[in-house]
């Protein structure tokens, strides 16, 4: 598990420190300190999904930081615009060649 150094990484790049992210998700920062001084096992679902909800990525990424995935939210676009992105997508994925 890469959890913590993919921490790091999207506070670095969302050039925020640990004390915005506890404040935005609810919890302390005290107790992200926590995580790196007495290990993370303990860190709920619940706070690793409001994590992964805030920086707009999978579980997946956030714990291993191995897929690429890419959100369209209805926050951004509008529901005609997000069935174009979905059936874009779909043609893409029929058109591809076996390899």
């Amino acid at each position: 598990m890469r959890f913590l150094e993919n921490l790091e990484h999207l506070l670095k790049i969302n050039n925020m420190k640990k004390s915005d992210l506890a404040k935005h998700i609810g919890i302390t920062q005290p107790t992200i300190n926590a995580w790196y001084t007495k290990g993370y096992d303990n860190v709920s679902l619940s706070t690793l999904v409001k994590i992964s909800k805030f920086f707009n990525i999978t579980l997946e990424e956030l714990i291993n930081g191995e897929l690429k995935t890419i959100y369209f939210s209805s926050d951004e676009y509008s529901f005609e615009e997000l069935n174009v992105i979905i059936n874009f997508s779909r043609f893409l994925k029929t058109t591809r060649k076996e390899l």
